[in-house]
C-alpha cells in the first residue's frame, strides 16, 4: 500500500510539474475600433469634418484606413492623424433642399486580418432665401472674343420667375461660357461654376455679369424687392437637354450671402 501511495504521489507530482512548466496560452485580447457616435450631423455649408476614434488592443504594425463608398461625390479626401486619433474628411456644400447621408467604414488592418466600424454622416439640407420656378427662359449667343479668354464662347441665359401673384417678374441673368461653339448657338449641357470676372474658364459664368432685376409693377412702392448682385458670390448652373427641351437648375449665393434656387424646364 505504501508503495502504491508513493507511486501515485510521483505521478501527480509529474503531472503538476508538466502543467506548471507548460502553462496554457491566453487568447489575445479583442481588437476593436471605437467611434464617438453612430451618426454625425454636418451643416449644409460643408467644410472639414473631424471624427475621433480609438483602437482597443492595437497590434504592432496595425494601420487604419477609411473607405468612402464608390460613387459618392460630396465626401472627398481624408487625413488620418494617428497621434491624435482623428480622421478628417472634406464635405462639399449641399445646395439641395433635402438632406443627404453616407456611411463611412473605418478599417484597422493587422497581421493579415482586419476589423471594421461604421459611422453615418448626415448633411443638412440647404435653406434658401428664394426659390423660384422659371416661367420663361431664353439664350443669346455672343460668340468668341467677349471674355478675357478669347477662345471662350459667351451665351447669355435669361430665366424669368414670378413674384407676388404674377404682378412682378424677377429675371436672372447668367453669362455662360464654354470653348465649343454649338451649331444651334445654344449652351452645351453641363455644370457651369461661378468664378470672379476675368478668371473665366471652360464651363463657367462670371459673378459680375450674374444678376437679377425686377420688371413691371410699381417697384418704387415695394420695400422687399430689390435688384440682386452676385459679385463675390458662388454657385452653379446645371444645364441638361433632351431634344429641344432644356432643364436648368441654378443654385447661387449673392453678394449678401442670400441663397437662390431656380429651376426651369422647357425650350430656349
Amino acid at each position: 500500500m505504501t508503495r502504491f501511495s508513493t507511486f501515485c504521489s510521483i505521478i501527480c507530482f509529474s503531472i503538476l510539474s508538466f502543467i506548471s512548466c507548460n502553462p496554457v496560452e491566453n487568447s489575445p485580447a479583442e481588437i476593436k475600433i471605437t467611434l464617438p457616435d453612430e451618426q454625425i450631423i454636418s451643416e449644409s455649408e460643408g467644410g472639414n469634418l473631424t471624427i475621433g476614434y480609438n483602437i482597443l488592443n492595437p497590434r504592432d504594425g496595425g494601420r487604419l484606413s477609411l473607405e468612402i463608398p464608390e460613387g459618392n461625390d460630396w465626401i472627398s479626401v481624408y487625413v488620418i492623424d494617428e497621434e491624435f486619433k482623428t480622421v478628417t474628411v472634406t464635405i462639399a456644400e449641399n445646395m439641395e433642399t433635402e438632406s443627404r447621408s453616407e456611411t463611412l467604414t473605418f478599417i484597422y488592418t493587422y497581421d493579415k486580418d482586419s476589423v471594421t466600424a461604421q459611422i453615418n454622416i448626415v448633411q443638412n439640407e440647404c435653406v434658401y432665401d428664394y426659390i423660384g420656378e422659371g416661367r420663361n427662359a431664353a439664350s443669346y449667343f455672343y460668340g468668341r472674343g467677349q471674355l478675357t479668354d478669347p477662345d471662350l464662347n459667351l451665351y447669355y441665359l435669361f430665366i424669368s420667375t414670378t413674384v407676388s401673384l404674377e404682378q412682378y417678374t424677377k429675371i436672372y441673368y447668367f453669362a455662360l461660357a464654354h470653348s465649343t461653339e454649338t451649331e444651334d448657338m445654344l449652351p452645351l449641357p453641363g455644370t457651369y461654376t461661378m468664378v470672379p470676372l476675368g478668371t473665366e474658364t471652360d464651363f463657367c459664368f462670371d459673378d459680375y455679369n450674374t444678376y437679377a432685376q425686377f420688371v413691371g409693377g410699381d417697384i418704387e412702392n415695394l420695400t422687399d424687392l430689390e435688384d440682386v448682385n452676385f459679385e463675390g458670390g458662388s454657385g452653379t448652373v446645371v444645364v441638361e437637354r433632351d431634344g429641344s427641351i432644356y432643364t436648368i437648375k441654378a443654385n447661387v449665393i449673392d453678394d449678401k450671402g442670400r441663397k437662390h434656387k431656380l429651376t426651369y424646364t422647357g425650350e430656349l
